[in-house]
Order: C-alpha cells, then structure tokens, then sequence
C-alpha cells in the first residue's frame, strides 16, 4: 500500500468530545444542515493527508452534500469555523488533535522498529 494510501487508514477514529461539541456557540447558531455539514467537513479534515482542507469549493459542496447550497449554507460554515492557509483551510482545535495523534503513531512506529531492530530482526 503507497504511503499515502497508508496514512489514510492509520487515523480511522477522531477524538470527539460531546460536552464541547454541545456547548459550543458556533454550533449553537447553526441549522440542523449547517451541523451536519460542519460534521462532515471536520472528517474530512482529519483524513485528508495534509491535515487540511482544499480549497476547492466544488469539493467542499461534495464532501458536504450540499450541493448548490454550498454559497448560502457551507460558506458561513467556512468562515466561522476554519482558518484559511495558503494551500487550504484548517479547523485550529481538530488540527492540533490531528497533529498529536500523528505525533503518537510515529512514537509508537519508532519505538517498535527499535524492539524489532533489537530482537536481531534489523
């Protein structure tokens, strides 16, 4: 399996934390869509290679199943809830969860090379 493809699978699960997520005031002041939409644009994040959303607003109305609703109902979403980079937009609170949990998994992978290496399999 390419690296790439790889690194996909390895994150299958996102920390969600529920009291967070129902306190929250973004949450609070969207639609039951725009909730949903949100939802589904932070999974996208957390599997996208990069960690991070593109840019491409045809994508994000996909990924987000909004279709040609994307303007009035996934771009409020955008704005308030993401950052825009250079090459793509990026929820701060799920990127440093992303950034940790694939600062584990390279410890973990490290770490069992180095017993692999020393059980004279290296």
């Amino acid at each position: 399996m390419p690296a790439r493809d790889q690194d996909r699978t390895r994150f299958p699960y996102v920390p969600f934390y529920v009291d967070d997520w129902l306190s929250s005031d973004a949450i609070a002041g969207f639609t039951l869509e725009q909730e949903a939409a949100y939802l589904r644009l932070l999974l996208r994040q957390w599997k996208a290679f990069d960690g991070q959303l593109p840019k491409d607003e045809t994508l994000l109305a996909g990924y987000t199943r909004l279709g040609a609703r994307w303007a009035r109902v996934g771009r409020p979403i955008l704005k308030r809830c993401f950052e825009e980079r250079a090459n793509g937009y990026v929820n701060l609170r799920l990127r440093e969860e992303w950034l940790r949990v694939r600062g584990r998994s390279e410890q973990a992978k490290a770490a069992a090379a180095e017993r692999w290496k020393g059980n004279g399999h290296g």
